[in-house]
């Protein structure tokens, strides 16, 4: 196995001044329900790449996928709370953000401002070249994907998103 920490003392035993690519990151999808207690627990298992869906509810960024009944789904800037609160407790390596946008420009743009005050101080971006796991110690990289867009849905990627983005 690839991984950073040793799977037995829980301690980095790598070097951790390569590419991203060189190592293997624990991932998961955001699921619809119970988004909060799910990403307490993928935090606590070590998890450092998560991906979520971006939707427009009512103008504004949201979780909730429309016509989708969710019967405990968190509102976006909980999740962004917890994360911001929790992502660096069992590691101080950067949690990877990959979002996959499902809606307009101008709710990108509410979203990138959202992003910016609840987990602004982890996404500075001051790197002369491609980052290594520890250069990014105790921030937020994010990845925008608009791949996915449907009717009624921006295919690009608002640049102050685009501005975000690692």
């Amino acid at each position: 196995l690839n991984s950073a920490i040793h799977p037995i003392a829980h301690e980095v035993y790598q070097n951790m001044n390569h590419h991203f690519c060189h190592y293997y990151i624990s991932t998961t999808h955001l699921p619809r329900n119970n988004t909060i207690e799910y990403c307490n627990l993928a935090f606590a298992v070590g998890c450092r790449a998560f991906h979520i869906e971006i939707y427009s509810e009512g103008g504004e960024p949201s979780l909730n996928k429309p016509d989708f009944i969710s019967t405990n789904e968190a509102p976006l800037p909980d999740l962004l709370s917890l994360m911001r609160d929790k992502a660096f407790e069992v590691s101080k390596y950067p949690v990877i953000l990959i979002l996959e946008l499902h809606c307009r420009e101008s709710v990108q743009q509410k979203l990138a401002a959202m992003l910016k005050t609840y987990l602004g101080f982890g996404l500075t971006k001051d790197f002369n070249d491609v980052p290594t796991p520890a250069e990014c110690k105790e921030r937020f990289l994010l990845v925008c994907d608009s791949s996915f867009a449907q009717e009624n849905e921006s295919t690009t990627v608002h640049k102050a998103l685009q501005d975000l983005c690692t």
